[in-house]
């Protein structure tokens, strides 16, 4: 579970999208520097790239 300060909100149109009630759940730690995530609704998952460990990783 995430805390409100482990995430910052820097554009007020996604506030407005965003469920204040919604548990954000951190799924990895670990990255460098992380690009992503998106989507893959057929498949299921989630995947981001960790750029200078030239790495890809799905959830």
């Amino acid at each position: 579970m995430m805390a409100a300060e482990d995430y910052e909100i820097l554009d007020p149109r996604f506030a407005r999208l965003f469920n204040s009630n919604a548990q954000v759940e951190k799924l990895f730690t670990g990255c460098r520097w992380a690009e992503g995530p998106a989507w893959f609704a057929a498949g299921r998952y989630v995947v981001w790239s960790d750029i200078p460990n030239n790495r890809m990783l799905r959830y």
